[in-house]
């Protein structure tokens, strides 16, 4: 993909699965974390509280530094930063449902095809979930802080296993 998208299982799967069939477009409970790439690649999370995140469905990565050059930036033969196998599995064992990243995949570029993360994530194939997606290339302005959100997907209607999509965080005001 080369711009915002969202992936359902059909993105590994042997079998044809589609976005819209599986994805219910609908308003989630989200969490902001900002972070950067450790030495080796892959992303800190050090500071992210795990067992927090059990209580949402999602989870928006933002990545440091953010400026504006990442909307038009061609990670072709970059290696960006991906989510190591060992944080995708808490962050499936924290229950999110929706992963939203700013990066071209949760996966190293180059990896022999194994998308491990992608895998860990969905649980394919030893127990598959439908019911979750992947959006990547998601782009998250400065101007929104570290926190929790309401997040609405946007999903095109598409026929695939992944469709352009326009993730839109909305802030939680207290009354």
């Amino acid at each position: 993909g080369n711009s915002t998208h969202t992936e359902c299982l059909g993105h590994i799967s042997l079998d044809a699965h589609f976005v819209n069939d599986h994805i219910i477009d609908d308003f989630y409970s989200a969490y902001l974390y900002s972070t950067q790439a450790k030495e080796d690649g892959d992303l800190d999370f050090a500071s992210l509280s795990w067992d927090m995140l059990k209580e949402l469905d999602a989870l928006v990565i933002r990545t440091l530094p953010n400026g504006t050059e990442k909307q038009g930036k061609d990670y072709s033969g970059e290696n960006a930063p991906y989510i190591s196998t060992d944080d995708m599995k808490k962050i499936r064992e924290a229950g999110i449902k929706h992963l939203i990243i700013d990066l071209p995949s949760v996966d190293p570029e180059w990896d022999n095809g194994a998308l491990a993360s992608h895998h860990i994530f969905w649980q394919y194939p030893a127990n598959p979930l439908f019911d979750c997606s992947i959006t990547e290339f998601a782009y998250i302005p400065d101007s929104l802080n570290d926190g929790t959100y309401v997040l609405k997907l946007n999903i095109s209607n598409f026929v695939s296993d992944a469709a352009p999509s326009r993730p839109i965080l909305y802030p939680i005001s207290e009354v």
